[in-house]
């Protein structure tokens, strides 16, 4: 027997599908340029695959290293399918990213002189690794979760795709 469902209407300037660091820092930065976001996720955002992301996040922070190297292992990294240009803005952009999550609250390790600890990692050809013990995804997505907690950004948590049969 049919039957009819109030619908509710969800009215925001920016959608993110996916609640992974990916989508939850879309949202941030969104939402920082004054725009009305929200987040649809699968699953609660805490508990999205970035927490499997152990190993780190690469940046050239020494003063040995270079963004432009970075960039070379990233394109070599990927057999040389990646957008080179996106590659290469990911790469310049990294060492700011890094220092932006470790105010946020990221309590990346340290050296004993108490400079960011880093550390080599897949083919890496310097070691430009910044890492939280072996939990680096875990400890950067609660932190962007916090962030997007802070930031009041709506999120629709547990949302899968709704079937109608009539």
């Amino acid at each position: 027997m049919p039957f009819a469902v109030e619908e509710q209407v969800f009215k925001h300037d920016v959608v993110v599908l996916g609640g992974g660091l990916a989508g939850m820092r879309a949202a941030l930065e969104a939402a920082r340029g004054g725009a009305n976001v929200a987040v649809i996720s699968k699953v609660y955002p805490t508990r999205s695959h970035s927490v499997a992301a152990q190993g780190g996040i690469n940046a050239a922070l020494s003063e040995n290293d270079s963004w432009t190297d970075h960039a070379f292992d990233t394109i070599k990294g990927s057999d040389y399918l990646a957008d080179q240009d996106a590659a290469a803005a990911l790469c310049r952009d990294a060492p700011g990213d890094i220092l932006e999550l470790e105010h946020m609250g990221v309590v990346f390790n340290r050296t004993e002189d108490g400079h960011l600890a880093q550390r080599p990692f897949g083919g890496a050809g310097f070691p430009r690794t910044c890492f939280v013990a072996d939990i680096t995804g875990h400890a950067i997505l609660h932190v962007i979760w916090e962030q997007l907690t802070k930031a009041c950004i709506t999120s629709y948590t547990e949302w899968q795709p709704q079937v109608r049969s009539y």
